[in-house]
């Protein structure tokens, strides 16, 4: 489905005009086709790379649209047997435990992993769907494997001045500046890619950021504790938050977030103002042979003394305070509130400043996990699901694969901080005390007791607020680690190849659908097309996915 479209782009863009065809219409023509193209691949998945078999990589790219998912689920059940999957380009060389990221419109960007030979890749490549080819991407400043991969909502298009200078500055630029600039508008976002941990000399503790339009890696920021084979995601629009994976002896539960709009400060060298080491300096300069002092600085220092002393000159005029008038307290509001409006952006500007924000610790996970599937699924008002990060299968400390899942709902920052603020404390009624038969409360010579306080719940009882943990999921349908987990539309995920609990790779897949809250046979893995005539054979163990957009 996903791979006709794509093909008919292809013949439209490649062939040649006729006669009465005007450059125009072709352009529309492939615009169109374009756009249809893209619009499927919002919802397909790609699963590429892997490993069939020990040290046997290879470089398998294959689309799975979420239709053609559902459907093939439903034909395996009849009996009928339809082939799902359809191949993308391949890869330019063949790699496992690699990280996949979506880039910008059909493109995918493939970083690090492990080679046929066992050793860890400083090479990335961008495969193109809609042109059918992949090229090389911006090197690595280090070998990784087991490394994970996010597009940074980054970089933020500054530059805006005020409605008169752009008018003056409109009314100067000639027609070709103009449509400059429009070109340069229409361009495809293209984001920022912060690479995180894996295998590789000093390479499981750092960072380093990808500038794509610039073909440039720049050094990040450091993780707080040494990381492979784990989860990377944009929790929100401005955090990173990653979870899991191995460190030097086993699986974590611990989770890092990293707040891109606060770094850290730029510190300036200052001078050193202790008196006694300047005053020591200063006679050790006097007291060389020769030394002969300025008689401008004599003048200073004559009048500095004067000062201290409380003495006047007569040459300096008067100072004058003319004071500062109070505004009126409605003037001072309309201007804190203009100024809360419009909030500069105090994240990097630039790659290199990603460098500059730090990691902070997050809420743990339920179980230890490492080599894991992480799948962001979005905010589903028909099922009534929250946004949320979907954790699936992996290796806990021990080495077992999991069958478990857990999710973590995403929260605001402001819902978070009402969390953790103290809880709202019952309401305290004071119940009146029966008198004695004097009236007054107490009796004879005893000691006077004050009223006793019971306390009662609030009539009103308020909806508890959202826990900022993990919470437990559905299980999978088997057990599995070194998956390809990608969201296939905005309320199906698929899980796809992997280890199984025999420890081989494995070509079975499986899917999630928020409508029926479990997950459900999907379509294998297998080899088709050439790949089945070439007579390869083996599951997808180790095997990366990312979700086209």
């Amino acid at each position: 489905f996903a791979a006709s479209h794509i093909h008919v782009l292809r013949w439209a863009m490649s062939r040649k005009p006729k006669k009465d065809d005007s450059l125009s219409q072709q352009a529309r023509e492939a615009q169109r086709l374009r756009d249809e193209a893209l619009a499927v691949l919002q919802e397909t998945g790609c699963v590429l790379g892997g490993c069939a078999g020990p040290l046997a990589p290879h470089t398998r790219v294959a689309l799975l649209h979420a239709d053609n998912c559902v459907k093939a689920a439903l034909n395996k059940k009849s009996g009928e047997k339809e082939e799902a999957w359809s191949l993308g380009p391949p890869l330019q060389e063949p790699r496992y435990c690699c990280s996949a990221v979506s880039i910008c419109s059909g493109k995918i960007l493939v970083v690090g992993g492990f080679d046929d030979m066992g050793l860890p890749l400083d090479s990335t490549e961008i495969v193109d769907l809609l042109d059918g080819r992949t090229s090389p991407g911006p090197r690595l400043l280090m070998p990784r494997a087991g490394c994970a991969a996010v597009a940074l909502p980054l970089p933020v298009k500054h530059g805006k001045v005020g409605s008169e200078q752009s008018d003056n500055n409109a009314r100067r630029k000639t027609s070709k500046q103009k449509a400059e600039e429009a070109k340069e508008r229409d361009k495809p976002f293209i984001p920022w890619v912060l690479v995180l941990g894996g295998y590789g000399p000093d390479a499981a503790i750092s960072s380093e950021v990808l500038d794509m339009e610039a073909m440039t890696s720049y050094t990040g920021p450091k993780l707080l504790e040494p990381r492979s084979c784990f989860g990377a995601t944009m929790y929100d629009d401005r955090r990173v938050m990653i979870m899991g994976g191995f460190d030097n002896t086993a699986s974590l539960r611990t989770t890092e977030l990293l707040d891109l709009h606060t770094l850290k400060p730029t510190y300036v060298a200052e001078p050193d103002f202790n008196e006694e080491v300047i005053e020591d300096e200063k006679i050790a300069v006097e007291d060389r042979p020769g030394f002969q002092q300025d008689s401008t600085k004599i003048k200073r220092d004559e009048e500095a003394q004067a000062a201290e002393a409380g003495e006047d000159d007569g040459d300096d005029d008067e100072e004058f305070d003319g004071g500062t008038e109070e505004k009126p307290p409605e003037e001072v509001e309309e201007e804190e509130a203009l100024f809360a409006e419009e909030k500069p952006f105090t994240g990097p500007l630039i790659a290199e400043d990603v460098a500059r924000a730090r990691f902070l610790p997050g809420p743990s996970m339920l179980e230890c996990r490492a080599n894991f599937g992480l799948v962001f699924m979005p905010e589903d008002e028909g099922n009534k699901t929250p946004a949320r990060h979907i954790v699936l299968g992996g290796l806990d400390e021990r080495g077992r694969r999991l069958q478990t899942t857990e999710w973590l709902d995403v929260l605001r920052i402001d819902e978070e901080e009402e969390e953790e603020q103290e809880q709202p404390q019952p309401e305290v009624v004071q119940q009146p005390v029966q008198a004695d038969d004097m009236g007054f409360g107490f009796r004879g010579d005893e000691e006077e007791k004050p009223p006793p306080v019971v306390e009662t719940e609030s009539e009103e009882e308020e909806e508890p607020p959202k826990k900022f943990g993990f919470e437990p999921g559905p299980p999978l349908l088997t057990a599995r680690s070194g998956l390809g987990a990608v969201r296939l539309s905005d309320f199906i995920l698929l899980c796809a190849g992997g280890v199984g609990a025999d420890g081989k790779p494995t070509e079975s897949t499986e899917y999630y659908s928020n409508e029926t809250g479990e997950f459900r046979p999907g379509p294998s893995l297998g080899w088709i097309g050439k790949e089945r005539e070439e007579g390869k054979t083996g599951g997808f163990g180790f095997c990366s996915a990312a979700k086209m957009t």
